[in-house]
């Protein structure tokens, strides 16, 4: 793995019926000047896209093309140890794909961004191939990362991805309402700062 960033983890459970041996993982990229931009508050694949390696004892080395999001990390590793997964985990259990079976969850990952260097907040869904980024006073960018794994192509204003741009802002809007988190967000940054 390339990440500098990475932050990596070994976790033994004493007792538990699954052992997990080590995990790997980062909370986010960098951008590495792509785009020209040097930071990491971006939806680009270059600072959302991190790695996740999770090795349990008798598992083969799988490489899954899932999209899985950090979320998912604390109900798959309950999952594996045999605990019981909280019912407000935002996150959804992966531990099937890790032991060998495949997933039949949809696959949509979401994120949003409200801190520094943003006045509006920032939101991205992925769904299969597509990502849609919906910003708050800001045009939305869509991308066909099939097409366009480098994401220089934005299609939200190409008509014949009107519908595919439709979809995933509903999607999206039935995460979040993306206004009212924004303006929640400013009201909480305004309330730190005043203290």
């Amino acid at each position: 793995f390339k990440q500098k960033t990475a932050y990596e983890i070994g976790v033994r459970l004493v007792g538990s019926e699954m052992c997990i041996r080590d995990s790997y993982t980062s909370d986010h990229g960098e951008m590495r000047g792509m785009h020209g931009v040097w930071q990491k508050q971006l939806f680009y694949e270059s600072a959302a896209k991190v790695p996740l390696v999770i090795k349990v004892p008798g598992s083969q080395e799988k490489r899954s093309t899932s999209l899985v999001s950090l979320v998912d990390l604390l109900p798959t590793l309950l999952s594996l140890i045999g605990g019981s997964i909280p019912t407000e985990l935002s996150g959804r259990d992966i531990s099937c794909e890790i032991i060998g079976a495949e997933s039949a969850d949809s696959e949509i990952v979401f994120s949003e961004y409200h801190a520094q260097g943003m006045m509006s907040a920032g939101y991205m869904v992925r769904m299969g191939k597509y990502k849609f980024c919906y910003y708050i006073d800001h045009p939305p960018q869509l991308f066909d990362l099939s097409k366009d794994p480098f994401e220089v192509d934005d299609l939200a204003g190409n008509p014949l991805y009107d519908e595919v741009k439709a979809e995933l802002q509903k999607v999206l809007f039935n995460i979040v309402n993306p206004g009212q988190v924004d303006e929640n967000a400013k009201h909480d940054q305004k309330k730190r700062m005043d203290h």
